[in-house]
């Protein structure tokens, strides 16, 4: 092979290398002032699907809408419904939606691993459709598999996201997530003994996701978990819990057990999105 060839070809290989390597964009550790919890349900469809009619006279005929507001009124919690599909709840419950809209949000969470989601702007163009509200979205939602590259990330930003809710398990399941985000290896460890990180040249937030509701049982159980929580305070300055439309009746007690701790040890409910940090 001649010389000239082997060059060509080199320069080809080095020009791939660098397309593949991960951008890194400048992330510092933030703060918020005092302690919150947040509580998520991701790969929501049954909701959507049970509102899609309009045959019920509120949205808490549906079963897991009527759990979340026995929580909420119980405890105080907020809650984000991270929407995977379409968003077919009918326009009947728009004013219902707004009025709980403090307290109850929906969010994009995306219906495909890749890192570039493909409905992004159907899912918010299906909200204003039928809520015509923006009061309803959660501006700070857990993607998918936790998978979504640059661009995807800043095209959620132009529809009003702040920042992710990241990975629960970088520190001993990466090799599986494969990435986090577009965060480094070295920043997703860095998060990973922190509460949130700041993108100062995107300005966008990562927040650690904490408490994986079906998981609870592999951290020991809940009084062990929470117990870690008590003695780590930095740990759970913001307490980002989360678990799953589809199995989420089978973890109400886990649930229960983590509201009545942050109740009794005077957690505000909030959402990621209403905290002002400090670098």
């Amino acid at each position: 092979m001649k010389f000239s060839k082997i060059c060509s070809i080199l320069l080809i290989f080095s020009i791939c290398l660098c397309s593949c390597q991960q951008k890194k964009y400048n992330l510092v550790v933030a703060e918020t002032a005092g302690q919150y919890i947040h509580f998520s349900l991701d790969d929501i469809q049954d909701v959507c699907k049970n509102l899609k009619n309009g045959n019920k006279s509120t949205i808490f005929e549906d079963s897991t809408l009527s759990i979340l507001k026995t929580f909420h009124e119980k405890y105080g919690i907020v809650v984000s419904l991270y929407v995977q599909g379409d968003f077919t709840i009918n326009s009947k419950y728009s004013s219902e939606l707004i009025e709980n809209s403090q307290w109850l949000k929906f969010g994009y969470h995306g219906n495909t691993p890749s890192p570039r989601k493909l409905d992004i702007e159907k899912f918010y163009k299906q909200i204003m459709d039928s809520i015509g509200s923006t009061a309803i979205i959660d501006n700070c939602p857990r993607i998918h598999y936790f998978h979504a590259d640059h661009s995807c990330c800043t095209k959620l930003k132009q529809y009003g996201c702040i920042g992710f809710l990241t990975c629960d398990d970088w520190s001993w399941n990466s090799r599986n997530r494969g990435s986090n985000y577009y965060l480094t290896n070295e920043q997703s460890t860095l998060l990973d003994n922190n509460n949130r990180l700041y993108d100062t040249d995107n300005n966008t937030h990562f927040i650690k996701t904490d408490i994986r509701l079906e998981q609870i049982h592999q951290l020991g159980g809940g009084k062990k978990m929470l117990k870690y929580y008590s003695s780590h305070p930095n740990q759970s300055k913001e307490l980002i819990v989360f678990g799953h439309e589809w199995n989420f009746k089978e973890y109400l007690e886990q649930a229960d057990s983590i509201f009545l701790w942050a109740f009794e040890n005077k957690y505000e409910f909030d959402y990621p999105q209403n905290r002002k940090i400090s670098q």
